[in-house]
């Protein structure tokens, strides 16, 4: 009864959006905008009809949980773009984030084959579009019903979660208006393996967010578990195994909104992570499922650096990218929900140049230390055999082989000092392998080596007086 109170009051008032502690008893208050672009009679038809068909159809299919005003797309609104239905002044998005935690625009279109409905959400809270969602029917008297589930496709659920403590790889989330009446015929809130994607809304003392406050956590994904009363746990897939940081200053809203795969192609773009942010092309790409233990081969990234990531199994698909044999990054994605997935990842093209200039350095510390052994060992000989002017021939070619230090200044300073990167994690690597180089240097170019056969050669010879 105390949550039907609550809902009942907090329904008449306009709290826009918001994260408070309403949350789970307040409605998603939406703004449906609907632009029609077919006949003038069709058109004037469905300003009467449509209104009242969506308002219906939300009332069953949602029930209390939304709360809709629909009206005409206004006339000083710019239409279509290359990434949305509609394109709004800042003052009039503005004044939507103020009144409503989500606008749809609903586009209704004749084509050659039939009709379109095109629907996007406008989020309140997250300031973000969606992609746009198409459906199409060659049945005139279908095309509410198509305007309606497009609209269902484009709306986004909202929730709120924090991390488990016990249990850091799992969030425990509260769904937007979850304590809400649900009839028995309305949709589902929530179903298990479904995608949330977190955001962390850093706000002020009023609930608005600061500047650029607002910050998808990246490559970072919440698959839900089974549905447990009003709350529900999430598994976190996630490149890295503390997404979400240890500690928060200020305040900051913990915020996930649900992610529907679509059917576009889904790119995965690397680049180098240095100020250049060169594409990489040439990197080996594996996918496999969530969860999964095993992946497949899937490719080589392209020229521009980007790569095709297909459906699997389940909705999140992890990308896993090699170089040279080493396993550079672990990327979470969602193919279908974003067009492209950009990814700054290692570029460990320095430390290539790096191992493949040493492996001919190395093959000419081997020559010098194979020509010392042989000068060493017929010299030991000659002087075996008493043949000391020879020896002494053969010790000072010996010592004409250059040092460690002259090798190392030859050879290897130069080559470091030329083959560095601006990323430390690289840099580190590049410096390890020089120092190995050193001191495999230090253990076969070790000094005393002449110095131990001349007094060899002075012991016999003075033996032999």
């Amino acid at each position: 009864m105390r949550v039907l109170i609550g809902w009942f009051a907090l329904s008449t008032i306009s709290w826009g959006a918001s994260v408070d502690r309403y949350w789970d008893i307040t409605p998603y208050n939406i703004q449906i905008l609907v632009d029609c672009r077919l006949s003038e009679t069709w058109n004037r038809q469905l300003e009467q009809s449509l209104p009242v068909y969506l308002k219906s159809r939300g009332r069953v299919s949602m029930g209390p949980l939304w709360k809709i005003t629909i009206a005409q797309l206004p006339d000083d609104v710019a239409i279509s773009n290359d990434s949305n239905l509609a394109v709004f002044s800042d003052k009039a998005i503005k004044s939507v984030r103020t009144d409503f935690d989500k606008l749809i625009v609903v586009s209704l279109c004749e084509t050659t084959t039939g009709y379109t409905a095109n629907a996007q959400e406008y989020d309140c809270l997250l300031e973000t579009w969606s992609q746009i969602w198409t459906l199409e029917t060659r049945n005139q008297a279908e095309l509410q019903e198509l305007a309606f589930d497009a609209t269902l496709q484009a709306f986004s659920p909202m929730a709120t979660f924090k991390v488990i403590r016990e249990t850091p790889t799992k969030v425990e989330m509260s769904m937007k208006g979850s304590r809400l009446p649900r009839p028995e015929h309305t949709l589902p809130l929530l179903e298990e393996g479904q995608v949330f994607r977190p955001v962390l809304r850093r706000v002020d003392r009023t609930g608005q967010p600061v500047e650029n406050g607002i910050q998808p956590v990246p490559w970072t994904y919440l698959s839900t578990n089974a549905l447990d009363g009003e709350t529900t746990t999430a598994d976190i897939v996630s490149h890295t195994p503390i997404p979400m940081g240890v500690r928060q200053r200020g305040r900051v809203d913990q915020v996930a909104a649900f992610v529907r795969p679509g059917n576009r192609e889904t790119r995965l773009k690397l680049y180098s992570r240095d100020e250049q942010q060169d594409p990489l092309a040439g990197f080996r790409v594996y996918q496999r499922d969530a969860g999964a233990e095993k992946g497949e081969f899937i490719g080589k990234t392209t020229d521009d650096g980007t790569i095709v990531v297909h459906h699997g199994e389940t909705p999140i698909q992890v990308a896993f990218v090699q170089s040279s044999g080493q396993w550079i990054a672990k990327i979470p994605l969602v193919p279908g929900a974003d067009g492209i997935i950009e990814a700054p990842v290692l570029d460990d093209s320095k430390r290539q140049e790096a191992e493949a200039k040493l492996v001919g350095i190395r093959e000419q510390l081997i020559d010098y230390v194979a020509q010392r052994n042989i000068y060493a060992s017929r010299a030991r000989m000659k002087i075996k055999a008493k043949d000391f002017t020879e020896a002494n021939r053969l010790i000072v070619m010996l010592e004409n082989i250059p040092s460690a230090t002259a090798f190392d200044q030859q050879h290897l300073r130069p080559s470091e000092q030329y083959i560095t990167s601006k990323d430390p994690q690289v840099q580190k690597r590049i410096t390890t392998l020089f120092s190995n180089t050193r001191d495999v240097l230090a253990q076969f170019l070790a000094p005393g080596l002449a110095q131990q056969l001349k007094r060899e050669l002075a012991e016999a010879n003075a033996a032999a007086q």
